[in-house]
């Protein structure tokens, strides 16, 4: 207790008597202003229906790495409804658990709410990798030919999301101003719907003549239901909206990709970010380098593009044994074989 008052560490009367639930509303309240809206909504999801009801009535200053370890424990096999089945959560949402519970009391150790955070003492919850399947080539243009077909409103959404990579976050939050129809591109930059992870993100991507002309027509049909709607229509200026035209609702959009995947007689494990790692796969595939898919995909670095996708880059590994092989022996470089090997890390 010396050295804690010496270091200005020792809790306040305030500070003592803090419960975990009214903590947890100190930290929401503060860092708030320095959070993207979505990553703020996510922590209060967190709180309110994990930490609150399991440790909310605990006192700060007693919870222990022990409390916290039988949390984690008991949210790994903690039961959930869903519709008529019983849930389980996934590996990486107990991840997603034990990182939020360390941010939340590595802020409160700087604030001098605690010495130091229990979170030290506790192990990480394992997640396992799994690994991508994204739809192949032929799957995708079924489920666009389908689409099409169908007259999906949503086709135009399906094309982008398979042709440019983009998050479906990203395409959601789409206005008209970020588009433009003439020189075939849009641009993805942070809104009042949309958040965007990093610098990188921030970027503006070339349209294929197709995915063009699907907007094209989507953009037809939405100024035809403006004008027949008239003051009904709620215009927010959003490039994928409701028939009224207010934002999409993310959980709609998934059932609604799951109608498109059953049309099109293709897997229903399939999820919408599987187009984004398609886009990258096929791309790789054919030869693009991944400095060009990064910048595509709007990754914070290469590296991450790399890791995430070295499947993609087939025989890699060969063509440079064969290449330093070929070093080793004095053998003169073939140029025409180098300019047709895909580069594999920029």
């Amino acid at each position: 207790m010396k050295a804690q008052a010496r270091n200005r560490t020792l809790p306040s009367t305030e500070t003592a008597g803090l419960s975990v639930c009214e903590f947890f509303d100190r930290w929401l309240g503060t860092v708030k202003a320095n959070l993207r809206e979505k990553t703020h909504r996510g922590y209060r999801q967190h709180t309110e229906v994990h930490f609150k009801p399991s440790l909310g009535k605990m006192r700060l200053t007693k919870l222990s790495h022990d409390d916290i370890q039988a949390f984690l424990n008991a949210k790994r096999d903690e039961k959930r409804k869903r519709g008529q089945n019983e849930v389980a959560l996934s590996p990486r949402s107990v991840h997603s658990l034990y990182v939020v519970l360390g941010t939340a009391l590595n802020w409160g150790v700087r604030k001098g709410y605690i010495p130091f955070s229990p979170m030290l003492r506790v192990d990480a919850p394992r997640v396992p990798q799994t690994e991508i399947t994204p739809l192949s080539l032929d799957q995708t243009r079924t489920l666009l030919a389908s689409a099409e077909e169908a007259t999906d409103p949503l086709y135009a959404l399906w094309m982008l999301a398979a042709s440019t990579g983009a998050r479906k976050a990203e395409l959601l939050g789409l206005t008209w101003n970020d588009v433009d129809l003439q020189a075939g591109t849009l641009t993805i930059r942070p809104n009042a719907i949309r958040d965007v992870k990093s610098p990188r993100s921030r970027r503006t991507l070339d349209l294929t003549d197709a995915a063009l002309a699907a907007l094209v027509a989507h953009r037809d049909r939405q100024t035809f239901d403006r004008q027949s709607l008239g003051a009904a229509f709620r215009s927010h200026n959003v490039v994928f909206a409701s028939e009224v035209g207010t934002p999409l609702n993310h959980d709609n959009v998934t059932k609604r990709f799951k109608r498109a995947l059953k049309a099109a007689g293709l897997p229903l494990t399939t999820r919408m970010h599987d187009l984004r790692h398609g886009a990258a796969t096929h791309l790789l595939e054919d030869g693009e380098t991944i400095p060009t898919v990064s910048a595509m995909l709007g990754h914070a670095s290469a590296v991450i593009t790399m890791s995430t996708y070295a499947h993609a880059v087939p025989g890699s590994g060969k063509r440079a044994s064969d290449r330093l092989g070929a070093l080793l022996r004095g053998q003169p470089k073939d140029a025409t074989q180098a300019e047709k090997t895909p580069t594999a890390t920029g």
